[in-house]
């Protein structure tokens, strides 16, 4: 109510200094006691003498393109709020921190991380397993497509995972079973680029499976 105000204001001091305008808006209730939308443009008309005439001018009902945009404004709204509960939602299958703490704690490691989308959501994944006392068990995946899509796909990812964690000297049969388990999980023609590494602090060994993704040590 404020801004319609404010606006008034502004074109009532507009018409007193007899200055053009354009494409102000304004509301008022037809016949049927329906809001209707209009807009106009003016400009002021003098006489020889310089002596104000009145206004010259044009006005059209925009109604339907106002309630266009008030429905897309709430879409969009309605969007945002969706996108803000997913976001919250991916990150939330990322290890906290106070987890990535206490499990370098626990196997004497100093572990820093940085995870970001390049959209509100994505297909990026990451995460830590606790094996047994000397092996920690670390994958990354890149779920292909972008944003909604390959969300929903980080999400069958980490349901699979949280059911198939490798075991110490296996790990290339881990990746077959959870390549068996993606290919049920995931629609046809959508992948993802994955890693699994073990690290085995009793002997000092990195031990890893690269699929459809860089080599990680060159």
């Amino acid at each position: 109510i404020r801004d319609h105000v404010t606006e008034w204001d502004s074109h009532m001091k507009r018409l007193e200094t007899h200055s053009p305008f354009r494409e102000f808006e304004y509301t008022l209730l037809d016949s049927n006691r329906e809001r209707r939308f209009h807009q106009i443009s003016g400009k002021p008309l003098f006489d020889e003498h310089n002596q104000f005439l009145g206004y010259i001018g044009s006005g059209r009902d925009v109604t339907e393109r106002r309630e266009t945009k008030e429905r897309l404004q709430k879409y969009y709204d309605r969007l945002k709020t969706d996108l803000s509960v997913a976001t919250a939602m991916q990150q939330s299958l990322l290890p906290a921190q106070k987890d990535i703490s206490r499990i370098g704690g626990d196997y004497g490691l100093d572990i820093a991380t940085f995870a970001a989308t390049s959209a509100e959501i994505g297909g990026d994944v990451w995460g830590l397993h606790k094996l047994d006392d000397t092996h920690l068990g670390l994958y990354v995946a890149d779920l292909s497509g972008h944003g909604v899509a390959s969300a929903i796909n980080a999400f069958r990812l980490h349901t699979v995972l949280s059911e198939h964690r490798p075991t110490p000297g296996q790990l290339p049969e881990f990746m077959t079973q959870l390549n068996s388990a993606m290919c049920t999980a995931l629609p046809t023609g959508q992948f993802s680029a994955f890693l699994y590494a073990i690290i085995d602090l009793e002997e000092d060994k990195l031990t890893y499976v690269p699929c459809f993704c860089p080599d990680p040590v060159t």
